[in-house]
């Protein structure tokens, strides 16, 4: 081998040594490569700005499917508000006023003076044999109404007392009273059913002389209807799919289940919830990065 060939060898080795020398700090402890998790935390501002947009932009989906289910129940609100001033400024209803208020006082010869005054008044107007079908039908459905809210399950008696405590005394029990009172004065059965924004929001259950909860669990499931402005039963379901499994509806899950496991009931939750857990991810990452 010739000399200039070992001056070229010789002079490529060195290069590599300095190189090497180069990568190591002066105190003599080599430099770490930042880890995988502390550049995850580490977010560039383009990736900021996308998540940000994004986020309004579901904000914006949930106040353009909230919205208009909003102004109607709000628009259907004022209607019957107002029909019921009409209802109320008339004299049967101011004389009535007191028979209602005896009746929930002493519910039974409350009843029978009720049914005294109706079945005379029927009589009168020759409409006799017409009332006592309407009572047979009225009874019968009742009956439905109850043995159907007691196998939902959707009424919640301790929470009905404990919001309405003038029906703890009630002789027939809570849901006795619900049937019979609550239901009429817009009390609610649990924390989520509202029984004044359900009525208000369909119209025809007001109609159809069902109780407003046995409505729900017997139509308004099926018709995918909406148990209050604070419960989206349809997208619960969605965003639950996995763990609604055993043929339930979406609001008996969270009154059994959801509730006690923090579920969001509708985007706007789901939204904030994910904000207020961003943080904490955060620092999570950055912990197990450092």
């Amino acid at each position: 081998m010739s000399m200039g060939t070992a001056a070229e060898s010789g002079n490529r080795a060195g290069q590599k040594a300095g190189a090497k020398k180069s990568r190591v700090p002066a105190h003599g402890t080599p430099a770490r490569a930042p880890t995988k998790s502390a550049r995850v935390v580490k977010k560039s501002p383009q990736v900021a700005l996308r998540e940000a947009r994004e986020l309004v932009t579901l904000q914006d989906l949930a106040l353009r499917d909230i919205l208009p289910k909003w102004e109607r129940a709000e628009r259907e609100r004022g209607e019957y508000a107002r029909a019921l001033m009409l209802v109320r400024g008339t004299t049967v209803y101011r004389y009535g006023g007191i028979a209602r208020f005896l009746g929930r006082r002493l519910p039974r010869p409350g009843q029978w003076v009720s049914r005294v005054l109706d079945a005379g008044y029927a009589t009168i107007t020759l409409r006799l044999g017409r009332w006592i079908n309407e009572r047979r039908h009225a009874a019968a459905r009742f009956e439905e109404d109850r043995a159907t809210i007691l196998l939902s399950g959707l009424f919640d008696s301790e929470w009905y007392v404990s919001a309405y405590p003038d029906a703890a005394s009630y002789k027939g029990g809570p849901l006795e009273h619900f049937l019979r009172h609550g239901a009429q004065d817009g009390r609610n059965p649990n924390s989520v059913f509202s029984t004044s924004w359900y009525l208000a929001a369909y119209p025809e259950v007001a109609g159809s002389g069902r109780n407003p909860l046995a409505h729900y669990q017997l139509y308004g499931v099926p018709l995918g209807y909406q148990p209050s402005y604070k419960f989206d039963a349809n997208w619960y379901a969605r965003k639950h799919a996995s763990l609604i499994k055993d043929g339930i509806s979406p609001l008996q899950h969270y009154l059994k289940y959801g509730h006690q496991q923090g579920l969001a009931t509708q985007l706007l939750d789901d939204v904030e919830q994910s904000r207020r857990l961003a943080p904490k991810a955060g620092k999570t990452e950055s912990g197990a990065g450092g």
